[in-house]
């Protein structure tokens, strides 16, 4: 968001300037995603540990998606095996 301040800073100053995003929308590492009617905003802080809770739905959330991503890794390689 600093970014996107300075250049509004700048263009009140009427200063010419370009902006270079990293990603595919503005804003660094703020973002705001919806899924399944939820509303998830991540920001620099997201990650940090705010309380025993926390804590443990995200090891819980982490040892899920590894699971996940060894059975989609799993049925990729029946489905390759298959196509042989």
């Amino acid at each position: 968001m600093s970014g996107l301040a300075t250049a509004h800073w700048l263009h009140r100053q009427n200063i010419d300037f370009t902006i270079l995003e990293a990603g595919n929308e503005p804003g660094g590492s703020i973002k705001t995603v919806k899924e399944n009617g939820y509303t998830i905003d991540f920001d620099p802080n997201s990650g940090l540990e705010t309380s025993p809770f926390i804590r443990e739905l995200v090891s819980r959330w982490v040892l899920t998606m590894k699971w996940f991503m060894q059975m989609k890794l799993q049925i990729k390689d029946i489905s390759s095996k298959m196509m042989n």
